[in-house]
C-alpha cells in the first residue's frame, strides 16, 4: 500500500472511530525501511498523532502534532523523532529523523538521534552508512566518531573501528569521552588477543562476540526465545559455572546473595552445591566471592549500579540474561541469553520477592537436583577467557579486580535485513 493510500485509509478508520486500526495502518507506512516522501509526511504524522493519542494518551498528540503541522521544520521533526526513540518506536523514529537530517544536514544532534534509532533496531551496519553519508560538518567531533567506531564494532567491522580510533582519541576532551574511547579500545584489545591465540572469530559465534563487546563469558552459544526454566537447568548451570571457574584457577570462597527472591534461591542453592558459606549483599558488597543473580534484568537499579564496579576476587554470575535490550552492567559470566524466562518458582513470587521459607525450600530442591554433565564445549570458553588474561584492564571480567564492568548492549543482528 502506498503512503497516500495508507493515509486515506487511516483517516477513514479514524472517522469510523477505530483508532487501533488506523494506528496499525499508518505505522506500517511510517516504519523504516518503508519509504515515505516529504509530500506525504505531514498527513502520515497527523494520522499517527490522532490515533496514538487515543491509544496511548494525549502526550503522543502533543509530541507528534507539531511535526505534522510543520513537516518542513527540522526542529519539529527532530523533537518528534526523539520522542519516538524515547518511547521505543525506533522504526518510525528513523523515518522521521531521516527527513529531519535532510532539512538540517549539518546538525550533529539530529545525526546522533538518527544513529540511535538505527541502533535500537539492531541495524548497526545501517548506522555506519548513515554516518558515512552525513555532511562532514555533522560528523566532525567526538560523538559522531565514537558512534562510528561503536557501530562498526557492533556490525563486525573491527578494521573500520580500528581505523577510526586515532581520530576518536584526538577528539576526546573529557573524562567521559576518554571512558568511551576505552570501551572501543577494550573491544579491539580482546579481539586482537583472540586472533593472536588463533581463535576463530566468525560473526555467527555468539560467545566470541559477547566476550569481545562486553568482557563477559557466555556458557550457552545460542540465543533463546522463551525459556521455561527447571530445577535441573538451574543445577546444571551451577555446575557449569563451578567447572569453568575451577578451570580458570578460581575457587569462590563464598556466595554473595542478592536481595530478590529468585537470586536468593539460586544463591543459596549455589552455596549448598559448592559447600561454601553465604553472605548477604549489600552487607558484604566488597567481600570476595561469587555474586549470584538469577536474571540481571530483574535487579533493582541501585543494585545494578553498585555491581558495575569490580571488587577484588569478586565475580558476578547471572543465570539468565535478556539479549533484546541493553543492560547497565555485563555479568562476568552468564549462562544463557533469552527473550523471556519463567522461573520454576514463578507462581510463588510476589513481584520480585519470595517468602523466606519458600527460598529455603526451593534452594534445597535446586541443590538436590541432578545436574547434566558439563558439556565438552565449555572447554572452548576457557580457551576464550584465557586468551584475554593478559589484556590488563580489558581482560575478561572474571580476571578483573578493579574498574567498571562494561555496559551490555542488545545482541546485534548478524544478517542485515534493511
Amino acid at each position: 500500500m502506498s503512503a497516500t493510500d495508507a493515509i486515506r485509509e487511516a483517516n477513514e478508520q479514524l472517522d469510523a472511530g477505530d483508532a487501533s486500526e488506523a494506528y496499525d495502518t499508518i505505522t506500517a507506512a511510517l516504519e523504516y525501511p518503508a519509504v515515505i516522501d516529504g509530500v506525504d509526511l505531514p498527513g502520515a504524522l497527523d494520522a499517527l498523532a490522532r490515533s496514538a493519542a487515543e491509544i496511548f494518551g494525549e502526550e503522543w498528540g502533543e509530541a507528534i502534532a507539531p511535526a505534522a503541522a510543520a513537516a518542513d521544520d527540522a526542529d519539529a521533526l527532530g523533537a518528534a523523532g526523539t520522542f519516538l526513540v524515547e518511547q521505543g518506536f525506533a522504526a518510525m523514529a528513523v523515518t522521521v529523523l531521516s527527513h529531519a537530517t535532510r532539512l538540517a544536514p549539518t546538525d550533529p544532534a539530529l545525526l546522533a538521534e538518527l544513529v540511535t534509532g538505527h541502533e535500537q533496531l539492531g541495524d548497526h551496519a545501517g548506522a555506519v552508512r548513515v554516518i558515512d553519508a552525513a555532511d562532514p560538518a555533522a560528523r566532525d567531533g567526538f560523538l559522531p566518531q565514537y558512534l562510528l567506531a561503536f557501530n562498526a564494532m557492533m556490525s563486525f567491522d573491527a578494521d573500520r573501528a580500528s581505523a577510526t580510533l586515532p581520530a576518536l582519541r584526538d577528539a576526546a576532551a573529557t573524562d567521559a569521552d576518554r571512558f568511551m574511547v576505552g570501551r572501543i579500545e577494550g573491544m579491539l584489545a580482546r579481539l586482537d588477543a583472540l586472533v593472536e591465540a588463533r581463535v576463530a572469530t566468525p560473526r555467527e559465534d555468539l560467545q566470541v562476540w559477547h566476550l569481545v563487546r562486553t568482557g563477559g563469558l557466555l556458557l550457552d552459544a545460542e540465543r533463546k526465545n522463551r525459556v521455561d526454566d527447571t530445577l535441573e537447568r538451574c543445577r546444571s548451570s551451577i555446575e557449569r559455572v563451578r567447572s569453568l571457574l575451577a578451570a580458570l584457577g578460581i575457587v569462590p570462597s563464598a556466595v554473595l546473595t542478592l536481595p530478590n527472591g529468585s537470586s536468593q534461591v539460586l544463591g543459596e542453592a549455589t552455596a549448598q552445591a559448592l559447600d561454601v558459606p553465604t553472605a548477604s549483599w549489600p552487607d558484604h558488597a566488597e567481600d570476595p566471592g561469587l555474586v549470584v543473580a538469577y536474571d540481571i534484568e530483574r535487579l533493582a537499579d541501585h543494585v545494578g549500579g553498585a555491581l558495575a564496579i569490580h571488587e577484588t576476587d569478586q565475580i558476578l554470575w547471572s543465570h539468565a540474561d535478556r539479549w533484546t535490550i541493553d543492560h547497565g552492567v555485563t555479568p562476568d559470566i552468564a549462562t544463557f541469553l533469552h527473550q523471556h524466562v519463567t522461573q520454576p518458582w514463578a507462581a510463588e513470587l510476589d513481584g520480585e520477592g519470595l517468602a523466606a521459607d519458600a527460598v529455603a525450600a526451593w534452594s534445597a530442591r535446586v541443590a538436590a537436583a541432578s545436574p547434566a554433565p558439563v558439556p565438552a564445549s565449555d572447554d572452548r570458553l576457557v580457551e576464550l577467557a584465557e586468551a584475554t588474561r593478559g589484556c590488563g584492564e580489558h581482560a575478561a571480567g572474571v580476571f578483573r579486580n578493579d574498574g567498571r564492568r562494561e555496559k551490555q548492549f542488545a545482541v546485534p543482528l548478524v544478517d542485515d535485513p534493511f
